[in-house]
C-alpha cells in the first residue's frame, strides 16, 4: 500500500504546527488561499515575537532528488509572497514585521499511514522584511 501524498503533507504539516508550538510560536492559520482562483496556498502562517512568518512545509522521506528546500522554486515563493500580501491587506497587519520561512520535514515511511515517523525538523529562514 502506497501513502498518498496528500496525507503525508498534512500529517508533516500538523508535525510542523506542533513543532513551531512548542517553540513559541502561535499559530495564526493553516493551509491559507486568498480565495482567487488558483491561489497559492499558504501551508501555516504563524506569529512569534510580533514577527508573522509565512511557512512553507516541504517533506522527504531521502534527499535523493535534493533537499526540500530546493524543491521551492523561485516562482512558488514569488506566488506565496503575493498571497502574503493578501493576509496581510486582510488583517491589516502592513507595518508588521515578516519573514517567508522553509520547514523542511524528514520522514521514514512505512506501509501503514500510523507508522510514518517524523526523522527532522528544520526551519530554514529565507526571507525577511521589515
Amino acid at each position: 500500500m502506497n501513502i498518498n501524498k496528500r496525507k503525508i503533507g498534512t500529517i508533516c504539516e500538523e508535525a510542523v504546527s506542533k513543532f513551531l508550538k512548542e517553540n513559541g510560536f502561535t499559530i495564526s492559520v493553516q493551509n491559507y488561499r486568498n480565495g482567487f482562483r488558483n491561489s497559492t496556498e499558504i501551508d501555516i502562517v504563524a506569529e512569534k515575537n510580533k514577527v508573522l512568518h509565512f511557512i512553507e512545509v516541504k517533506a522527504r522521506s531521502s534527499n535523493l532528488y535534493g533537499t526540500p528546500a530546493e524543491a521551492v522554486s523561485p516562482a512558488k515563493m514569488k506566488n506565496i509572497i503575493k498571497a502574503s500580501e493578501f493576509f496581510i491587506k486582510q488583517s491589516n497587519g502592513y507595518h508588521r514585521e515578516r519573514s517567508y520561512d522553509i520547514a523542511e520535514v524528514y520522514f521514514s515511511n512505512t506501509e501503514e499511514m500510523k507508522n510514518i515517523k517524523i526523522e527532522n525538523i528544520k526551519m530554514i529562514f529565507s526571507a525577511y522584511y521589515k
